[in-house]
């Protein structure tokens, strides 16, 4: 069997799709997943110490906090660098960035800033920055960001860089 050029899409195996739209399905494990951890901080307390006096305290301390601008700030960072980070990479899917065997770019890390996600990419045999760097404009448009910067990581050809810029809707400045 001849093996695929790595510049020819229409060769590669297509990934296994799910039968839900991937956005539907990543909201509701997001919300499910929320919802569990809303739920489980008091039940939590409740097991450990048996008391709802205490259960009352950690429910008011996680309220007040989330009332500090900073705090809250930083939740919902953290918050939507994972949600940007699960749509990278069912953006990566849908636009059919692997390798040969169908394999995607694996993340090695990913970092929240003020109006975005950093997210590093390892990126396997077979997947060229190139890639990355020709598809940004539809990558931004899978994520729903603003927009894509794809860098080169300096001295590591197989590690890219890719800056998601967030929509910043009723965000202060």
């Amino acid at each position: 069997m001849k093996r695929p050029d790595p510049g020819d899409w229409e060769d590669r195996p297509h990934p296994r799709e799910s039968s839900a739209p991937w956005w539907v399905a990543l909201r509701h494990r997001t919300v499910a997943g929320l919802a569990a951890a809303a739920a489980s901080i008091p039940a939590g307390v409740w097991l450990a110490t048996g008391s709802l006096e205490d259960v009352a305290v950690v429910t008011a301390v996680v309220l007040a906090s989330t009332s500090v601008p900073e705090v809250r700030d930083l939740v919902v960072d953290q918050a939507w660098r994972l949600v940007l980070e699960r749509r990278l990479r069912a953006a990566l899917l849908a636009l059919r960035i692997t390798d040969p065997r169908g394999r995607v770019p694996h993340v090695l890390r990913s970092a929240a800033r003020s109006r975005g996600v950093v997210v590093r990419l390892w990126l396997p045999v077979g997947v060229e920055f190139r890639h990355l760097a020709d598809r940004r404009h539809r990558l931004a448009e899978l994520c729903f960001v603003d927009d894509v910067h794809v860098e080169r990581r300096p001295g590591s050809p197989s590690v890219a860089e890719i800056v998601l810029v967030r929509r910043a809707l009723g965000r202060r400045t």
